[in-house]
């Protein structure tokens, strides 16, 4: 799969870019090996860089075809939906901008033409070992609640999506990383067991609030909020958030899904039991402060979004046994440890929901 030429430049002229027949063209690979079907591209038409996804619509051979094609047609329409907000809107999303996008259909490649950041990003950032600062977090769900509140003001209806396809996937992925996991004083059956009940809550989890907040507005979810779908710029000493990519599993739903998923994958375990009430109440006093920017209220109590982030908790057990799964070599024991900084925090989080 390689960039098209005039497919791109088509694509292009669709969303106002005004391009000569004779517009200079080239390309170069990037993002080796990430990714499932996808490969991402930088492309240069008469000067200006763009980032190019290109989704591989006959999949990788297995029987995944449905969901790669779902995700990716999934994050084509969030980029359509989002592109008709304001300009302002957009930027406090920490979106990079759109310019334009094909869905896969049938033996078509889908593509994704957004601006590209890599003059501006830094490389990845070491979040397993060291987690991320306290600062960069505050940034992160600043950002949360900007999509979040903006979604809950705007009056462009979102996409609806079939998203069954993607939990039918994904759950026995799940439960096989579930099952490798060694047993250990902390991963015992029963242990297991809750994970794999966890699983079988994965959708109602995130599509809906639970009973004691059923009354909490559904709002964005981009479900996938980790370091990697993240991009990163250097200010000063400090590194600051640049833009949120990859929404392939974007949803309407529980809004505290996304924040569980920063604190509980971008912090250490002793970072995220030192720093979630404080976190928690930085996300709820944003999402006050912005909705009534935009003249809306966030009509939900701090107590119960505390209850709320514990709930979705939950996902995040699942999500960290398949990073203990694929990123073994990210999490091997420091010296005076018996686990890697995956497996601290999964073991945190186990302890902590048996808590509750």
């Amino acid at each position: 799969m390689e960039p098209e030429r005039e497919i791109i430049l088509s694509l292009l002229r669709q969303n106002g870019q005004i391009l000569a027949d004779d517009a200079d063209f080239s390309f170069a690979r990037i993002g080796e090996g990430k990714g499932f079907v996808s490969s991402l591209f930088r492309v240069r038409v008469d000067g200006h860089s763009y980032a190019v996804k290109i989704t591989n619509a006959k999949g990788d051979g297995s029987n995944n075809l449905s969901v790669y094609e779902n995700m990716h047609n999934r994050e084509v329409e969030f980029y359509r939906w989002a592109s008709k907000l304001p300009q302002t809107a957009q930027n406090q999303f920490k979106l990079p901008k759109h310019f334009g996008g094909r869905r896969c259909n049938g033996d078509e490649a889908g593509i994704v033409i957004l601006d590209d950041f890599s003059d501006r990003m830094i490389g990845e950032i070491d979040y397993i070992r060291a987690g991320l600062s306290v600062d960069l977090v505050k940034e992160i769900l600043q950002s949360v609640a900007s999509y979040q509140s903006g979604f809950l003001h705007a009056d462009k209806e979102f996409p609806d999506t079939d998203k069954k396809t993607f939990y039918q996937i994904v759950a026995p992925l799940s439960r096989a990383c579930i099952d490798e996991l060694p047993l250990k004083p902390w991963i015992t059956e029963a242990a297991k067991r809750n994970m794999h009940l966890f699983i079988d809550q994965s959708e109602t989890l995130t599509e809906e609030y639970p009973d004691f907040a059923k009354f909490a507005p559904r709002t964005l979810v981009h479900c996938d909020l980790w370091p990697e779908n993240m991009l990163y710029t250097r200010r000063g000493a400090d590194v600051g958030l640049l833009a949120v990519i990859d929404w392939q599993q974007v949803t309407v739903g529980n809004g505290l899904i996304d924040v569980a998923a920063v604190l509980s994958i971008c912090l250490t375990a002793d970072g995220r039991r030192a720093s979630e009430k404080e976190l928690v109440e930085f996300y709820w006093r944003e999402m006050q402060k912005q909705c009534a920017q935009l003249g809306n209220s966030f009509d939900v109590d701090l107590e119960t979004t505390h209850k709320l982030y514990r709930h979705c908790l939950k996902r995040y057990t699942r999500e960290l046994a398949m990073m203990i799964k694929y990123l073994k070599r990210d999490d091997f024991p420091e010296v005076g440890n018996v686990d890697g900084p995956l497996s601290q925090r999964l073991k945190a989080l186990l302890e902590d929901l048996e808590a509750c």
